[in-house]
């Protein structure tokens, strides 16, 4: 997976799927977004069994793919990247 975004974009996104993750539930995956890049967006998926929040985002997709991630960390490394635009790899 690899895809361009600008970070005025992602940064709410992954804000939301931060806030909306709970890694206390019942499962641990509730800890984790799922990134998944597909055509010209990006989706990011996370939950905490009550509530799901799905954001679809306009990005630059170099190569499909699909990822899960802590939320709370990723929300951390976006927080403080530095420019107008980041690129997220997966090999």
């Amino acid at each position: 997976m690899q895809l361009t975004i600008p970070l005025s974009v992602l940064r709410p996104a992954v804000l939301r799927a931060s806030a909306t993750s709970d890694g206390k539930a019942g499962s641990g995956i509730c800890a984790f977004a799922r990134l998944k890049a597909t055509g010209k967006t990006l989706t990011i998926t996370s939950t905490d069994l009550r509530v799901t929040a799905i954001s679809v985002l306009p990005a630059a997709i170099a190569k499909p793919g699909s990822v899960l991630i802590d939320a709370d960390r990723l929300a951390g490394v976006i927080a403080k990247s530095p420019g107008d635009e980041v690129t997220l790899t997966l090999d």
